[in-house]
């Protein structure tokens, strides 16, 4: 994990820094994962498949759910994590747990709860 150096626009455009963690996932890792997901979700619902009345739900919710856990993990290329900055609209601190990292990033500041566009610094973000 390593440091990241974030602009934080509000929709007036005013603008603050703040930074964040970013964790990047490799190709094999994601996939690893993304079949622990799916295989998981398949065994689980052969494995309940024999308890009356449960059998009903959980032979197809378990392996859907492990098939939107593998998608979701397989598009995870990176995350962010602890985002630390000001807001630009009302300049109070604040820090964010974060999440997938796809920019420009949207939260809301927790304070005015003006929405907050997040990109990384250096890089062209707008509005889009």
């Amino acid at each position: 994990m390593k440091e990241l150096a974030l602009v934080l626009q509000a929709e007036t455009g005013a603008q603050t820094e703040g930074t964040a963690t970013i964790e990047h996932f490799s190709t094999p890792l994601r996939w690893v994962r993304a079949t622990i997901f799916l295989v998981g979700g398949v065994g689980l619902a052969a494995a309940l498949i024999v308890v009356p009345i449960l059998h009903l739900i959980t032979t197809w919710a378990l392996p859907l759910a492990g098939l939107i856990a593998c998608v979701s993990v397989l598009r995870t290329r990176a995350r962010l994590a602890d985002i630390q900055g000001r807001c630009p609209g009302c300049e109070a601190s604040f820090s964010h747990n974060g999440g997938r990292a796809v920019f420009p990033m949207r939260i809301d500041c927790p304070n005015c709860r003006r929405p907050i566009s997040i990109a990384p610094a250096g890089e062209e973000h707008g509005q889009g």
